[in-house]
Parts: C-alpha cells; structure tokens; sequence
C-alpha cells in the first residue's frame, strides 16, 4: 500500500496549486456550507495535517512501540493560524514543502517499517502502512470538499 499512496501524495502535491488557480480570492474564503470552513481554511487544516504527520512518521522511527498518536485541537489550529486570511500561495508552498518532506521520510523507510506499531487511540493498534494510507485518504477526503 506504500507505494500506491505515495504515488498519490506526489501526484496531488503536482495538482493542487494548479487546480486552485481557478478559484477567486472571494470563493475561498466562502464557506462552502453555513458553519462549515472555507476552502482556503482547508487548505489550512491540511497544512496542520502534514505538520503533525511529518512529525508522527519521524517520530514512530525512534519512539517505543506503539508509538502514541495524540489528537490536536484542528478547529482551534484552524483559528489560531489564521487561514481564513492567509495568502493563497504561501498556504500552498507551506504544504506542498511539508509533503515533500512526507515523501522523501517515506520513501527512505526500510519496507519492514510498514508493520511498526501505532496506537491511534482507545488502544487501537494499527501498522505503519494503515497510517501512511488513512494520511493519504484523508487528504484525499479534504480535496474532493474543496473542488465539490
């Protein structure tokens, strides 16, 4: 699964800033739904994502197993930082780096990391792999909300 899901990252970190171009300023910053963020403020959601999934997939590499994946507070970081005002292209160039990073970390891994262990809460055990496409995936669930 690995490959298939890095194969994906690297394809939608090409795509993004391209697909956004044809999106105004104004619909950005529209919130898509009454109460729901912007696609811009998604934007920014998955900058948070990336953050913390850079550091979880540096981490799991020398931390006792099952490594522990916290919650962060992602309505309050959405706040926090911001995004609604942010800059368009320095969001963009913010993720994209981040999921460089991602992928040049994951692809250095030896294929037995895939079974490294991680808790991802109320004790429930998941490999490396599963985390590497359940990141994937839920970006991939962020994008579709951007461009619906």
């Amino acid at each position: 699964m690995k490959h298939a899901a890095i194969g994906r990252l690297k394809g939608h970190i090409q795509d993004l800033p391209a697909n956004l171009q044809s999106f105004t300023p104004e619909s950005l910053q529209e919130p898509r739904v009454p109460g729901k963020w912007s696609r811009i403020q998604i934007v920014g959601h998955l900058v948070d994502s990336a953050t913390r999934n850079l550091i979880r997939f540096q981490e799991v590499q020398f931390h006792p197993a099952p490594y522990r994946l916290t919650p962060y507070p992602q309505e309050d970081l959405v706040q926090a930082n911001f995004y609604q005002e942010a800059s368009k292209e320095d969001l963009l160039s913010l993720w994209a780096a981040l999921n460089q990073q991602i992928v040049f970390v994951l692809e250095q891994l030896p294929e037995e990391a895939l079974k490294w262990s991680m808790d991802i809460g109320e004790g429930e055990i998941k490999d490396m792999d599963f985390w590497i496409e359940d990141y994937v995936g839920h970006l991939e669930h962020h994008l579709q909300q951007i461009f619906e």
